[in-house]
């Protein structure tokens, strides 16, 4: 039914779960979310990403990647939103005082904001960009080859969504000391900035 290759395939499944499961944007956003807001105002915002995420590799797959990848100061136009973004959820992060104070005065990403922040995010872009140029190969259809690509990075991004809000509920007994709390709110506001830090140096 579908055509591609199969050794190309069998690598990409390890990449696609290497980098889903992997500190980054998306995950430090999902365990404060688990965190602060539980599994399930959290929902919506596993389900966004999952879908933003097919999203974008469809649409990078049918011609946007390599219109990026030949206009290298489009993509770093689009980066520079994404970034901010981070560094604004990471000083929100640091500066929540208490987990009861924190779902009062913030909320969960919705199904909308999670989807269209995949749009802007960095590292979910250079790996959309990864996933096109180096698991496609021209001998096979690319409709073909995008299905499969999508369909394994949706099993990925499930695994590594869910996992990490879990972890964030589950650490929520363990937070509820305000000392403890602040310590990891700073933890996870610092390791956002760290993980866009990479694209501010390079630019």
């Amino acid at each position: 039914m579908f055509n591609y290759d199969a050794e190309l395939m069998a690598g990409f499944v390890v990449f696609a779960m290497v980098t889903a499961i992997t500190p980054g944007p998306n995950n430090f956003l999902l365990l404060s979310s688990g965190l602060h807001f539980g599994w399930r105002r959290s929902l919506p915002h596993v389900f966004g990403i999952i879908v933003g995420v097919s999203i974008v590799l469809i649409v990078m797959g049918l011609g946007l990647g390599q219109y990026l990848e030949a206009n290298p100061a489009v993509h770093q136009l689009i980066r520079w939103p994404g970034v901010a973004v981070i560094l604004y959820f990471a000083w929100k992060i640091i500066t929540s005082t208490s987990l009861e104070t924190s779902a009062k005065r913030y909320r969960p990403f919705t199904f909308v904001e999670a989807c269209l922040f995949q749009w802007i995010n960095p590292k979910a872009l250079i790996i959309m960009l990864t996933m096109i140029s180096a698991y496609t190969t021209p001998e096979y259809s690319v409709y073909s080859q995008l299905t499969v690509m999508v369909l394994i990075s949706t099993v990925a991004a499930t695994v590594a969504t869910t996992s990490w809000v879990m972890i964030g509920v589950n650490l929520h007994q363990l937070l509820k000391n305000p000392k403890h709390l602040k310590v990891f709110n700073i933890c996870m506001g610092l390791a956002l900035v760290i993980a866009v830090l990479p694209i501010i140096l390079n630019n």
